[in-house]
């Protein structure tokens, strides 16, 4: 029953001004109810359909809206994994600037580890595998061949 017809539940919250408005996420009609129950989010719209529970029919809500914004892990910055790397540099090699599918990159340190170079946002970049393979450090510069 909650992957229903009724999945199209919004949930919107009022961050900053009544014009920044931005959908978080696609709620359960399940769990729209509850934080109406809980008094957690303000109705907005209503669907024509009704529910019943022990309680009396229950209206289901198309459009809701948080009472109050609370900051979780999308005010944290996202993991440092290869998967968000790539993201990061639009699956983009970073020496020859050519598009290639994930399969075909792989991450490079700009300062190497054998120099002190980190695992982080700053130091990590994609490159394709045929540049990796003969990429030749000359200081800092790479020669990429991804054709």
């Amino acid at each position: 029953m909650e992957g229903g017809p009724f999945k199209c539940v919004f949930s919107c919250a009022n961050v900053h001004a009544l014009f920044s408005i931005h959908p978080l996420s696609l709620p359960s009609f399940l769990q729209a109810i509850k934080a109406i129950f809980l008094e957690r989010v303000t109705v907005l719209a209503y669907y024509d359909s009704f529910i019943q529970s022990t309680a009396g029919p229950w209206q289901l809500p198309s459009v809701i809206c948080l009472k109050q914004y609370q900051k979780g892990c999308r005010e944290r910055p996202p993991p440092l994994n290869r998967r968000n790397i790539y993201i990061r540099d639009h699956y983009l090699c970073a020496y020859c600037t050519q598009r290639l599918k994930a399969t075909d990159l792989t991450l490079d340190h700009v300062l190497p580890r054998s120099k002190g170079g980190k695992g982080s946002w700053d130091n990590l970049v994609t490159c394709g595998l045929p540049g990796i393979l003969v990429a030749v450090p000359v200081s800092f510069f790479h020669f990429c061949v991804c054709q």
